[in-house]
């Protein structure tokens, strides 16, 4: 499965990388600056959790984890279009 996780960190002292590595380690790539596609063999309940607590959110921070399935359309992402492409091919159901 291929999942689009989005994030707002509310709290002073925001800790982004203890999130983006999370990320990361999942396999985890970038397309904007809190958006990000991530595959997955949880289904949705389990991968939000996988990435909730580890990840260091705080209870007005703000996370949305989505399943996408094998169609999108982008422009100018922050990975190329070729990474895009095979994340889909490889992780998102029909």
């Amino acid at each position: 499965m291929l999942y689009l996780v989005s994030y707002d960190l509310n709290r002073p002292i925001q800790n982004y990388p203890q999130l983006d590595k999370v990320l990361k380690t999942l396999g985890g790539k970038r397309i904007l600056e809190t958006v990000w596609l991530v595959p997955s063999n949880f289904g949705p309940v389990d991968f939000h959790n996988s990435i909730k607590t580890p990840g260091g959110l705080d209870k007005n921070d703000r996370l949305f984890t989505g399943e996408l399935h094998n169609s999108a359309a982008w422009d100018n992402l922050l990975i190329d279009d070729t990474t895009v492409r095979q994340m889909f091919s490889t992780n998102a159901r029909p």
